[in-house]
């Protein structure tokens, strides 16, 4: 037992030395830090009909989750990838589904008749282990994972963070976690481990797990269910702990983080806080659980009954699937443009800015989709490597030391869930970092298009007045001499604007 302690408390307390997440921006979030980092994200309109009455009928599903957010028959690579896209409103829609599904036995078992606190309690759960994906990991947050697939108790994945303990024939030597005949408990393998509904119901059958526990053998009541429940969930036990220490960074802080998106209109938005954020500060008071209520939470029976999944994920489905409805989903075809910028002072940051190419359909083999940059996301490699082959990250690029480098973008664009994911991307062009020095860019203004062939073309045949000595004061520069020589010859002619017509008209892509 004290492996197990000490593994699950590895898993969970990563987020406890955690500060400010890093974002960024794209098409598929756009967050902005709010406050003082307080909290961050979009808000934006609910994506469930508002006309819904949400304490009676629940949101409603409106991004369309099934009882897997993948085909059972995908790899652990795409399952990974299209959980990895998720935004953070779609996190927080995939727990209001499983929590609507489950609405009389959690309500019933955590002494909840709220739904939307409930809503509110989960958003704070997720939170504290995921930050609702809200760094762009999406649903795709895996820890302690180390030791090997399953070996650590402490093994967790998803929005909640939900352990390998939670699965059914996972390690014989891990407590059993048999006591909610109500929910389906899901086989554990990859296809399971991995989706991010299944581990939503998974995490939520844990915290039901410990309520029973709590409820049966520790004999609690009141909001000390759940809030021992949460206890359990971080650390393997739902015991009352003495040291107020033992809820203050996670179970208190849960609570006062679901307080944050209750009280302050975040429930159905792209905003998400952190664990120990200003943003819950208000609701971190000694009387924080007064805010759950005085319902009773009880192990009364429920209607409610386990369905086991229509296909199993371990199984070929015995027919081709229906894909006259499924997301679409694109190869990567051809670049039309690369980026404008291509010359970097040192400590510039990579700009992609003009970056154009297209995506060929899996489906028909024909139809194209356009993307720009965008399109690009956390999912989209990026890859620097200097003349000599040592490969540098995008955040390393602003530290490079002068030279010349080649960018490379490899993994997916766009977005699963808006019907335009692009796999398999293949793109590379070269930067230089320092000075003025750039083959082709004759006016130095750091990109290469038709003003450089001009340029050129007027050193060339006019050299008195745009040469490099010229009269003119848009005469070219010295280093615009050394820019302009693309072919290799001496000194710089007409085949060097041609050469330089080609590339800005993507007719050729290197010199």
């Amino acid at each position: 037992m004290k492996k197990r302690f000490i593994g699950i408390m590895t898993a969970a307390m990563i987020m406890t030395a955690y500060a400010a997440p890093v974002y960024y921006s794209g098409n598929v979030n756009n967050y902005v830090v709010h406050a003082g980092y307080e909290w961050s994200g979009s808000e934006c309109d609910p994506a469930h009909d508002t006309s819904r009455n949400v304490q009676k009928e629940g949101v409603g599903n409106p991004f369309n989750f099934g009882e897997r957010n993948t085909p059972a028959n995908a790899s652990t690579a795409e399952i990974r990838q299209i959980n990895h896209n998720m935004t953070v409103q779609e996190v927080k829609y995939a727990l209001y589904k499983e929590i609507d599904e489950h609405w009389e036995l959690i309500s019933k078992r955590l002494g909840q008749t709220e739904r939307e606190k409930v809503y509110a309690l989960f958003l704070g759960l997720g939170t504290r282990e995921s930050t609702l994906g809200g760094n762009g990991d999406g649903a795709d947050i895996e820890t302690a994972q180390q030791d090997g697939f399953g070996v650590n108790p402490a093994h967790a994945y998803g929005t909640m963070q939900t352990a390998v303990t939670a699965f059914a024939d996972c390690n014989p030597t891990f407590d059993k976690e048999d006591n909610v005949p109500e929910m389906f408990q899901y086989t554990f393998n990859e296809s399971n481990f991995y989706d991010a509904i299944v581990s939503n119901h998974m995490g939520i059958r844990k915290i039901l797990h410990f309520a029973e526990l709590c409820i049966n053998k520790h004999g609690m009541h009141g909001y000390q269910v759940v809030r021992n429940c949460l206890k359990g969930f971080n650390t393997g036990w739902c015991d009352m702990a003495e040291d107020a220490g033992a809820y203050r960074t996670y179970a208190d802080e849960i609570c006062a983080m679901a307080q944050f998106y209750y009280n302050n209109g975040h429930l159905y938005d792209n905003v998400f806080t952190w664990t120990e954020s200003p943003a819950a500060a208000a609701y971190r008071t000694d009387d924080r659980w007064s805010w759950w209520g005085d319902t009773e939470p009880s192990m009364d029976p429920v209607n409610e009954q386990p369905t086991e999944p229509d296909t199993e994920p371990d199984k070929q489905p015995d027919t081709e699937p229906d894909t006259s409805t499924a997301h679409e989903i694109f190869e990567f075809y051809a670049v039309y443009s690369y980026p404008d910028k291509k010359a970097y002072k040192t400590g510039e940051a990579l700009d992609f800015t003009g970056l154009k190419f297209s995506g060929l359909s899996t489906r028909d083999g024909e139809a194209l989709h356009h993307y720009t940059e965008d399109d690009l996301s956390r999912f989209s490699y990026i890859l620097i490597t200097d003349k000599s082959g040592k490969e540098f990250s995008k955040d390393e690029f602003t530290s490079l030391p002068e030279g010349e480098y080649t960018v490379s973008i490899t993994g997916s664009a766009g977005w699963y869930y808006y019907y335009n994911l692009c796999n398999d991307l293949d793109i590379s062009y070269k930067v230089t970092i320092g000075g003025d020095g750039m083959k082709g860019d004759a006016n130095c203004d750091g990109s290469i298009d038709m003003s450089d062939a001009v340029m050129v073309m007027q050193a060339s045949l006019n050299p008195q007045k745009y040469g490099e000595k010229g009269t003119s004061p848009d005469c070219i520069t010295p280093q615009g001499m050394i820019n302009a020589n693309v072919d290799g010859k001496d000194g710089i002619d007409l085949n060097d604007a041609l050469l330089i017509q080609k590339y800005s008209l993507h007719i050729i892509n290197k010199f």
